[in-house]
């Protein structure tokens, strides 16, 4: 939702009006079983214009064109501050369950096919005129975005999951703590049980990354 602009700086500073996605790899007869939206975005630092609270409302275009308004649920929404540094920027995101709009609108009886968020209020990078330096102290670390997690049913797949969605949300820079987390962090999940040759795969939305910072330079 957020790309940078024609300087070539790392820095996003423009907020376009939506973007969209292809979702593939459902199978033909794939049933809709649940979908959750998240979108997320920097909000404007203290004593500078912009938004100061998340976006709990945006549109959505599901894959056979139809249009919705969305909000987040309540307490949907979670605004996550730098711990060492009260100049930077808040980031947040917000949650939303969009099973019914999905489920009710397939294309041609399939649920792969282009989705669309829009409307997503966030605070930009902001550059002096004509040039890439910053008016914002930092203004590297600005981004929009949006991600949807589909889970579905299928009589045709081979193999039996367990599905478990752990919603959160983690400001990690590598600066942060006294000696820097290396844009490290550790966490624990439970309440599931596993067989004894388990196999498993974790999948994470992950925002604002910069090419070349880091300690050391990292993705």
């Amino acid at each position: 939702l957020m790309v940078n602009d024609a300087l070539g700086s790392e820095s996003r500073s423009l907020l376009r009006a939506s973007s969209s996605a292809v979702l593939s790899g459902l199978p033909a007869d794939a049933q809709i079983e649940r979908v959750f939206l998240f979108w997320s975005g920097t909000l404007a630092e203290p004593g500078l214009p912009g938004p100061k609270t998340p976006d709990t409302q945006v549109t959505f275009a599901v894959v056979d064109g139809t249009n919705f308004t969305v909000n987040a649920a309540p307490g949907g929404c979670t605004t996550a501050l730098n711990p060492t540094d009260p100049l930077y920027p808040p980031f947040f995101y917000c949650r939303a369950d969009v099973t019914t709009q999905v489920a009710a609108h397939p294309l041609a009886g399939s649920f792969n096919g282009i989705y669309t968020v829009g409307g997503v209020a966030a605070s930009p990078a902001v550059f002096q005129p004509g040039t890439a330096t910053c008016v914002n102290r930092y203004c590297q670390a600005k981004y929009a975005g949006w991600s949807m997690v589909v889970i579905y049913r299928s009589a045709s797949e081979t193999t039996q999951r367990d599905i478990r969605l752990y919603d959160g949300f983690l400001l990690l820079d590598h600066q942060d703590g006294p000696n820097g987390s290396m844009g490290r962090t550790t966490f624990t999940i439970s309440g599931f049980l596993a067989d004894q040759n388990p196999k498993a795969t974790l999948t994470f939305f992950g925002l604002e990354g910069d090419f070349r910072l880091g300690m050391p330079p990292q993705n």
